[in-house]
């Protein structure tokens, strides 16, 4: 059940620049090719006439202000203001997605393509999601600011966002310079969800790159409505290598994470669930694709996909 606390990684960490910083006719930015001049392709956000030619460097803009080490830089801007409107971030293909590549914007939102029963191949660095799904839909995922009720528990929390909406159930997050953490799962209101992470989950870390690999183990504890929750859960996070992901209408230089999270109810520890989601991180545009998978496929050519999620454009 818990397991989806982990699509909060996906739904709610995203770059706002793909909600509307690359306007139609700003020279060198785009998101589809037809912003671009006759004979160019919009590779990486930007029109060019190969992808990762020598233009891959330009910056590309952004509409929340630049994240540096302050804690200042780190407070979300819940009233949805604007910097001066230049640009914040610059791709530099480097191998790695650092802190000051991936923005955070309370109050923006991202939409998602979502289908199931797709099997894709992950094993190499070119990994193609263009294949469509039967039952593609839209879900449209929004940063909210953190509930007031959970304030003086997680007084350090950046942002909520929907875990699930038939349960009514968020995500609680903290990012600051060095991770992503997932604090608890919770309800909007206080008489409702309320599960709390002992140890809080390190989702991901910064830089995102270079191999590297942590694992978080956590007790969850709490009630989901009416449900007493008491689990331990293991997140073990790795980096698998830097490709290129082929979306519909864009290709984009990633990071490929794999997230595998195994859990067990304290009171029955050999009733074992295992689930893995492999994220998709581009600089300076976030996380642009995930793939969802039951238990921890070791065959990367042919992962069998529960859901996969691409960024709408």
């Amino acid at each position: 059940m818990l397991y989806r606390a982990l699509s909060l990684v996906a739904i709610v960490f995203f770059v706002v620049a793909l909600a509307g910083a690359c306007s139609e006719g700003e020279s060198g930015f785009c998101v589809r090719d037809t912003e671009c001049p006759a004979g160019q392709r919009c590779a990486d956000g930007i029109c060019s006439p190969t992808i990762g030619g020598d233009d891959s460097n330009t910056p590309l803009p952004d509409t929340t202000p630049a994240p540096d080490t302050g804690a200042d830089a780190l407070a979300p801007d819940v009233a949805g203001n604007d910097s001066d409107g230049g640009p914040q971030c610059a791709t530099d293909n480097d191998g790695v997605v650092a802190r000051s590549e991936m923005p955070v914007k309370v109050g923006a939102s991202v939409t998602y393509e979502v289908g199931s029963s797709l099997t894709v191949d992950l094993s190499k660095t070119r990994w193609d999601l263009t294949k469509n799904a039967s039952d593609d839909h839209v879900v449209k995922s929004d940063l909210l600011p953190v509930f007031d009720w959970t304030r003086s528990e997680f007084p350090g929390a950046t942002y909520a966002s929907l875990l699930d909406a038939g349960l009514g159930t968020y995500g609680v997050f903290t990012v600051d310079a060095s991770e992503l953490r997932l604090d608890a799962v919770v309800s909007k209101t206080p008489n409702d969800t309320r599960l709390k992470y002992s140890t809080p989950i390190s989702l991901l870390r910064f830089p995102i790159g270079a191999n590297n690999s942590y694992k978080t183990t956590s007790g969850v504890t709490g009630f989901l409505g009416f449900t007493p929750v008491w689990l331990n859960e293991t997140y073990e996070v790795t980096h698998l290598g830097g490709g290129t992901l082929v979306l519909p209408r864009l290709e984009l230089k990633a990071q490929l994470v794999r997230i595998a999270v195994t859990q067990y109810p304290v009171a029955n520890p050999f009733l074992v669930t295992r689930r893995t989601m492999f994220l998709f991180v581009s600089e300076c545009y976030g996380i642009v694709a995930r793939v969802h998978a039951s238990g921890h496929p070791s065959d990367l050519s042919a992962v069998d996909a529960d859901e996969r999620w691409r960024i709408g454009f």
